[in-house]
C-alpha cells in the first residue's frame, strides 16, 4: 500500500466512483503509484457499485490522463499469460489543485 499515491489520489480532481476506483488502485500501488493490478471484482466492492460502473470509471480515468492501465500485464511470473489481470498506474505526475 502507498501512502503517497492514495495521498495523490484523494487530492485528484474527479468525484464519485472515479474517485473511491483510483483511491481503490492507488492504494494497491508502489509509492510511485506503479504496479498495481486489484480485479474489477475487488474495486467494485470498494465502491459499492457494478463491475461494469468500474470499467466505464477507468475508462473515464484514462481518458482524462489520471490513470494508465496496460491489459494483461499484472500478476507474477506463475500467472499463466490468460488469467494475467490489467497493470494500473496511476499517474502522479498530474498535477492536482
Amino acid at each position: 500500500m502507498s501512502f503517497e499515491a492514495v495521498a495523490w489520489a484523494l487530492e485528484a480532481p474527479v468525484g464519485g466512483t472515479q474517485k473511491v476506483v483510483l483511491i481503490g488502485i492507488a492504494s494497491h500501488a508502489d509509492k510511485f503509484g506503479d504496479n498495481a493490478w486489484p480485479s474489477i471484482d475487488t474495486l467494485a466492492g470498494y465502491a459499492h457499485v457494478t463491475t461494469r460502473a468500474v470499467q466505464m470509471a477507468i475508462n473515464d480515468l484514462v481518458k482524462v490522463g489520471l490513470l494508465f492501465k496496460a491489459v494483461n500485464e499484472g500478476g507474477t511470473r506463475q500467472t499463466p499469460g490468460h488469467m494475467r489481470p490489467n497493470l494500473y498506474r496511476v499517474n502522479m505526475a498530474f498535477k492536482v489543485a
